[in-house]
């Protein structure tokens, strides 16, 4: 155990110590062993300012985001998400610049708070991230419906509801990813709250091939998913697609 209380006081040009360097490369175990010897090292910022939250969310490590969250949360009254570095960036700013959903979604889950904070050049994280799109056009909503995150869909929707009806390349709303992906609670909570918002149903949208979400509940003969349709927005089942399919 010496080895690890000595290198604990190394750093390297950048400022990072072995902490950083641990979380940075995805050594969970190593991790773990630095934070049970000298737990106050979660806190040490390297010469950016950047704590091993920083460091750890930049660089998409989610099973390490995870360990932080549960286990290092309001130590001593010090919130490591919430810490700035010399910008003003919270570990989620990073997030959001790397457009990395998934770990997004683990800090949504545990974190929400940490979502809304704006770093020094007025800029939040979950307003920055809103803009990014994948290569076929999905934006952070698409892909937040698609894996199942309600926590950060209902995020992204409280920041920006219009986001809802955003289309990517194939004219797919993030209705139409999430009935493709059987995302039952989603679904309910995209009928629920945005039905008719501004008065655009989400239900009746189409994509560049006629279909409505119902369509693709219907590919999949997903019935579970069909019964929640069929309970809110009976309407939606009836439509035919531009291959005359209902």
């Amino acid at each position: 155990m010496t080895k690890v209380v000595n290198v604990i006081d190394i750093t390297t040009q950048e400022g990072n110590n072995a902490l950083h360097n641990a979380a940075r490369y995805g050594h969970k175990l190593l991790v773990q062993e630095i934070i049970k010897e000298c737990p106050s090292l979660t806190f040490k910022m390297n010469h950016k300012g950047e704590t091993q939250m920083h460091v750890t969310t930049r660089f998409g490590r989610r099973d390490i985001i995870e360990f932080f969250i549960k286990e290092m949360k309001d130590y001593k009254g010090i919130h490591i998400g919430k810490m700035r570095d010399k910008f003003g960036n919270t570990p989620s700013h990073g997030i959001a610049r790397n457009a990395n959903f998934k770990v997004m979604a683990v800090l949504a889950a545990n974190d929400t708070e940490s979502l809304c904070r704006i770093n020094d050049r007025g800029i939040s994280k979950v307003v920055n991230v809103i803009d990014i799109t994948t290569q076929e056009g999905n934006n952070a909503l698409h892909n937040a419906a698609r894996y199942g995150h309600k926590l950060l869909v209902q995020e992204i929707i409280k920041e920006c509801p219009s986001l809802t009806f955003k289309m990517n390349h194939k004219g797919e709303t993030q209705m139409h990813v999430t009935t493709r992906f059987g995302r039952r609670d989603i679904i309910e909570f995209f009928i629920k709250e945005m039905k008719d918002y501004k008065g655009i149903h989400i239900g009746k949208m189409r994509d560049k091939f006629g279909n409505t979400p119902s369509h693709g509940i219907a590919r999949n003969a997903n019935f579970k998913v069909m019964a929640v349709l069929a309970a809110n927005d009976t309407e939606s089942l009836c439509r035919i697609n531009d291959r005359g399919i209902s």
